[in-house]
């Protein structure tokens, strides 16, 4: 017998095989087509941001772009959260045997069970490999600029829509909404270090929406830059406005709707609208205030008794906007009586 022999017959698995890598994402695809049970889904998707987009794509093949891979994990980790969302409706579970435990019992897992342990794995990763956000200087400019020229790029992708509906809302008891997948609160002991990166994640994309300014078309430009620009300007001042009221809803739901103190005297009727539909969204409960039965609150103000953080942002807002107002009126009439002064001293210069 010689040595590769005996070395066979010891380990055949790997010496008999090829061992290489997978080539790009199109094949990661097709691998990922022909997966059937959850370990090798599991493996695809651990090894996911490792595969090389577009290494040896062949003719006529597709080429994938990082947007496309987010998009895709998206799609993956949906429902991470909450199990039942991954229940198909109208149809009983399977459950698979899912070998002992230490004490030798037989253990089952449930379709949903399954596909919970694999949208979690992918959104952990989306969590690192996404939401995680780090920006260094470059060139000449500063990791801010940098960090909003990045955000002015996702907003006007395919994938920004994506994003959105990832964390869209839905009913799940006493007919009050909820938002799917969204990391657990601030403060929770349970929560896992990557949740964190989708908390900082919402902060710094809260702060663009509400700082972006459309980019100057310069006088010089040629009809088709400035066309072209202006497009752009339209284009993403309608996604940001569509972005604003679901980024108060994300906010207010991870325990961090304080933070639109900031850029309060900016928010449009859409913006108020959502503060106001997030209050009224609070019971008054007769075991702590003064009503006979438990009912929703019907004003802001009784939305205020109940403790609403968004009721509060409301009230601050209309009294910085009436106080805005004021000053700005006294501003103008101070403006336009200067200006008296000065025409009257031209003309009295003039005689």
């Amino acid at each position: 017998m010689d040595e590769i022999t005996a070395v066979e017959e010891v380990s055949p698995s790997l010496l008999v095989r090829e061992v290489r890598p997978v080539l790009n994402w199109n094949e990661w695809l097709e691998r990922w087509k022909m997966a059937v049970t959850s370990e090798e889904m599991s493996g695809l998707i651990h090894m996911g941001f490792q595969i090389p987009l577009d290494y040896g794509v062949r003719y006529g093949e597709r080429k994938y772009t990082y947007y496309d891979r987010i998009a895709f994990y998206f799609g993956l980790a949906d429902g991470w959260a909450n199990r039942d969302l991954l229940k198909v409706e109208g149809r009983d579970e399977k459950s698979y045997f899912a070998g002992y435990n230490r004490h030798g019992m037989s253990m089952n897992i449930s379709e949903s069970q399954a596909r919970q342990e694999l949208a979690r794995k992918a959104f952990f990763l989306l969590c690192t490999n996404f939401f995680k956000l780090e920006f260094e200087s470059r060139h000449r400019q500063t990791a801010d600029e940098v960090e909003y020229a990045w955000m002015e790029r996702f907003v006007g992708e395919d994938l920004f829509p994506i994003f959105l509906h990832f964390f869209r809302s839905y009913e799940r008891w006493e007919g009050q909404p909820e938002r799917r997948n969204l990391p657990r609160p601030v403060g929770d002991e349970d929560a896992r270090n990557e949740e964190k990166y989708v908390h900082d994640f919402f902060l710094r994309l809260a702060r663009f929406l509400w700082t972006w300014h459309e980019r100057r078309i310069q006088s010089y430009w040629k009809d088709e830059e400035k066309k072209k620009l202006e497009e752009e300007n339209i284009f993403l001042r309608g996604r940001i406005a569509v972005a604003q009221p679901e980024m108060i809803e994300l906010l207010f739901a991870i325990g961090k709707g304080e933070v639109l103190r900031e850029w309060l005297l900016s928010f449009d009727g859409a913006c108020l609208k959502k503060l106001e539909e997030i209050a009224l969204r609070n019971r008054l409960r007769s075991h702590q205030h003064p009503v006979l039965e438990d009912r929703k609150v019907e004003t802001i103000d009784e939305a205020l008794l109940v403790g609403s953080r968004a009721a509060w942002l409301l009230k601050e807002y209309e009294l910085k906007k009436a106080e805005f107002d004021r000053l700005s009126a006294l501003r103008a009439a101070e403006w336009r009586k200067r200006e008296s002064e000065r025409d009257i001293e031209r003309l009295s210069k003039a005689k």
